[in-house]
């Protein structure tokens, strides 16, 4: 039998999880990973989904998701039909410093590196998870594999089957075919209510309904629910963005910026200033909410000239490129680059030093640019730092 095998980061670690064999025996699992921490670090932690090839996944037992219902790529963009910061949160308590892990625009580093896709929301291990709508229930084991251009496909085991402990789901579809996904639910500490209703036919819940409790996560700081909104058109929408507002004045901090020019050499942005007009500016930079321990990427970054012409990239709402299609992860982040002083500066996603983890943002430069330009990186708040600079005419 093929295990699933997870990169744990720097230290060459690796855990071999065989999802098949955990069914039941979650605790012995996240004891057994609590060791491979101890053992190997703890910086190497990473809240990864569960991704592998999908042979492995195949053979253990998971279908492929063919739904646009599911994370893909859709054929088409079409509009949005939930109102912007309407949603109620999954968790009755959200003025906590530490609410948000990983964000849904997040870059995650693992088999390649792919957009998160989702909120990881903070709690303490057995935290009731609420849903924000009502709609058609759903649960079963998941797992995902990684494409080139940083999207996944989604595999799936419906409930009543068994399948890794960690990585166990509970979705809520709206009306419109929205589909609201709460990752890392604890199956045996599941209502006895939402029980009943998995082994019904047609099950429903209602607003505002416990659908779950969030399972104990192996690293203490980090027991949370992985939180998507996925919209019909497969389509990964920003939980920040139709969820509730929260506090945050803090603006996302730049620690380099370069440019890129045309003959493919780096330089430094310096003090802004260019004779000729570069293929792109590369700004290394990061985001928090408020005071919070994590890091995340901006939502939104771009450039604008005095002339009018632009070039934004826009996540806010979503992990859309603005036409209902998927923007390529390595058309937003840069892998790595080498700084003209030797530095290799890469993209990383990892917690909790800041100064190793900042995302390298592709500011494309329009072709025939000149004059006074402003880069803006922005967060889900609107908080925005400007570097600004000009291209000789």
């Amino acid at each position: 039998m093929a295990p699933g095998v997870r990169g744990s980061g720097r230290l060459g670690c690796f855990l071999i999880v065989f999802p098949d064999q955990i069914g039941q025996s979650g605790g012995i699992m996240v004891k057994l990973f609590g060791l491979f921490l101890l053992i190997c670090g703890t910086n190497t932690i990473r809240a990864d989904e569960f991704i592998s090839t999908a042979d492995n996944v195949l053979s253990h037992g998971y279908e492929k998701v063919e739904s646009v219902s599911g994370i893909g790529i859709p054929e088409k963009g079409g509009d949005y039909q939930i109102k912007p910061h309407s949603l109620d949160w999954p968790f009755a308590d959200t003025d906590v410093k530490n609410l948000m892990g990983n964000i849904a625009t997040q870059f995650s580093s693992f088999n390649g590196g792919y957009y998160h896709g989702g909120c990881d929301l903070l709690s303490k291990n057995g935290t009731e998870i609420i849903t924000p709508t009502a709609g058609r229930l759903e649960a079963g084991h998941y797992g995902y594999t990684v494409r080139e251009d940083g999207s996944k496909e989604k595999y799936w085991k419906p409930w009543p089957e068994t399948g890794s402990a960690s990585y166990f789901e509970v979705a809520v579809i709206d009306a419109n075919g929205y589909r609201f996904e709460f990752h890392h639910v604890d199956r045996q500490r599941l209502p006895q209510k939402i029980i009943d209703k998995l082994n019904s036919k047609n099950p429903t819940v209602e607003k505002g309904e416990t659908v779950g409790r969030i399972i104990s996560w192996p690293y203490p700081y980090y027991h949370h629910t992985h939180y998507n909104i996925t919209a019909p058109n497969g389509i990964s929408l920003n939980p920040e963005y139709y969820s509730l507002p929260l506090r945050d004045s803090i603006a996302p901090q730049i620690t380099h910026a370069f440019t890129v020019m045309v003959d493919g050499s780096v330089q430094d942005f310096g003090d802004g200033s260019f004779s000729s007009a570069p293929l792109e500016f590369v700004v290394a930079a990061f985001d928090t909410r408020e005071n919070s321990d994590f890091v995340h990427s901006p939502s939104s970054f771009g450039i604008e000239f005095e002339t009018g012409v632009n070039y934004i990239r826009d996540l806010t709402y979503g992990i859309d490129d603005g036409s209902g299609h998927f923007p390529s992860l390595w058309e937003t982040y840069m892998k790595s680059l080498r700084a003209p002083n030797g530095t290799r500066h890469a993209t990383r996603g990892g917690y909790p030093n800041r100064s190793e983890n900042f995302f390298l943002l592709r500011v494309k430069v329009p072709q025939g640019s000149r004059g006074k330009f402003a880069i803006k990186i922005t967060d889900a708040n609107q908080n925005t730092t400007t570097l600004k600079g000009e291209i000789e005419k």
